[in-house]
């Protein structure tokens, strides 16, 4: 995922197609993951991280 933001920022046209139906993110217990669709930006999944736990998803600005 951060070779896709890192690429998508320097202005590539960037798609993932993984080889599950969802990204699954580290959640706060090994069996909560956060799980998103693909067609989830990387600001939707940013921000939905921060409104759960900011302190748990201690993250730079995007």
């Amino acid at each position: 995922m951060e070779a896709h933001n890192i690429l998508s920022k320097r202005g590539f046209s960037v798609r993932s197609f993984g080889t599950g139906t969802h990204v699954k993110l580290p959640g706060p217990a090994p069996d909560k993951p956060n799980v998103y669709d693909f067609k989830t930006t990387y600001d939707q999944m940013y921000n939905d991280l921060l409104r759960k736990d900011k302190e748990l998803y201690p993250m730079a600005d995007p």
